[in-house]
This record gives C-alpha cells, structure tokens and sequence, in this order.
C-alpha cells in the first residue's frame, strides 16, 4: 500500500507534526512526499492511501540503487507503477573510494574498487530490466549519496524520486553511516519522493 505525506516545514515550532520521520515510521510498503512547498493547515501528514492522493504521472523515474534489497525493491515498485523512462543511479561514496576492508590497498585501486562494486550494482539492474519495454539508463556517480541523488535529479529532468528506506545490513558499516539518506532526500529533494520499506 502507497501513503502520501506532505513536504516538511522549515519552521521549528511545526516540525514534530509535519516531518518526514512519523509518516516514514507508520509505512507498510511505499512514502510518498510530496515537494509541494505549501501546507494545509488542516492535514500536515496525510496517511490517505495513495489511491485517495491527488497522482500526476511522471515523466522520467530516477530510482538510486545500491544494491540493497529495499532498493532492488523499490526498483521493481518503480517498473511496476510508472510507464516512463527510469535512470537506475549508483553513488560511489569517498569513503567507498578511500576505505578497503584490510586497509593495505592504494587509494587508486581502492577507487577502482568501488567503482568496480558500482558497476556491478547498475550491471544486476540492466540485466533485471533488460527483457522490459520500459527505458532504463544506469548512471554510475561519485559523491556523498543524498546531495548526489539530490543533484542528478534537479539536473537532469527527474520528476520522481524512488529509493529504498535503508541500505545494508544491520551490521554494515555503510548502513550506519548512510542510514539519513533517504530522509535527507526527502528534505532535500525539489521533487516527490517514494521511499519503498
């Protein structure tokens, strides 16, 4: 089941009721915020199943994957809602670049690594979508993940975001330090965001 839920205020005295994080915590499947820049006073959160919500379809998808299941879920979410063109983005963060697990590898063959890791990522999704009709790009960037999936889709004509709730394990490195991510993207992003959980 989809729900919407507005964009969050900037105003502190209205932040408990209208954030992204209670209607994010009560999600059985897929969030929808919206990148309105208005409010209505009478609904700061809409919990309305998204059939109930006001749809316009877009026209171009950009769905971040790293290779987590939420976000190879909400990669097939997105091919299985939206008919449009569908950019599958993988972030090559600097410490994916920087960081090896034993820490004797040089910076250069650390860096190929992770692009190599990324690469992989975008690769399993082509191969996923490739017997679809529906376009699908993958793109491979580096930087740190929310203000690079935030920047590709404001230059890039994305009207949609759909991403995973969080990536990794319970015990991953990666989960702990990137775990905001999808919330920083909702804050941040000019367009609607559906996080799948």
């Amino acid at each position: 089941m989809d729900y919407s839920c507005g964009e969050h205020t900037r105003e502190p005295r209205n932040r408990r009721w209208s954030g992204f994080e209670p209607c994010q915590s009560r999600a059985a499947l897929a969030i929808t915020a919206t990148a309105s820049g208005s409010w209505s006073l009478r609904a700061p959160i809409s919990l309305a199943p998204a059939d109930d919500a006001v749809r316009m379809d877009p026209s171009h998808v950009l769905v971040p994957l790293d290779g987590s299941p939420l976000s190879e879920a909400a990669l097939a979410h997105a091919l299985s809602v939206f008919d449009c063109p569908i950019t599958v983005l993988n972030v090559v963060t600097p410490i994916d670049a920087s960081m090896s697990e034993s820490g004797v590898i040089e910076r250069d063959d650390r860096a190929t690594q992770a692009r190599a890791r990324a690469d992989e990522v975008v690769d399993a999704a082509r191969a996923a979508v490739d017997d679809g009709d529906q376009p699908v790009e993958t793109v491979v960037e580096t930087g740190e993940p929310a203000e690079t999936i935030v920047a590709y889709a404001a230059a890039n004509d994305v009207d949609q975001v759909v991403m995973g709730g969080h990536g990794g394990d319970a015990s991953d490195l990666t989960k702990r330090l990137l775990g905001t991510v999808a919330t920083a993207v909702v804050r941040e992003a000019p367009v609607t965001v559906t996080v799948v959980r």
